[in-house]
């Protein structure tokens, strides 16, 4: 996997890293109960998946099990 780039304040991401991203989202929604799936989680996902992505974690598996623990910690989600 390569590194995002930054490029000023912007964060660059390789098609290689949009796809493990890609993957992380969907692994991580779907282990969410649909009962819980809303709008404003799944966005949640997205920005914690972006967040720890940005940092240079682009394994697909890094970032759901990042995703999973962060959501539940603070209580969003009971998986």
């Amino acid at each position: 996997m390569t590194a995002p780039i930054r490029f000023g304040g912007t964060v660059l991401f390789e098609p290689d890293a949009l796809r493990e991203m890609a993957v992380a989202y969907e692994n991580v929604c779907s282990a969410i109960p649909t009962r819980f799936q809303t709008k404003a989680l799944r966005e949640a996902v997205a920005r914690r998946i972006v967040t720890h992505a940005s940092g240079g974690k682009t394994d697909s598996v890094e970032l759901y099990l990042t995703c999973v623990s962060s959501l539940r910690a603070h209580g969003r989600i009971p998986i």
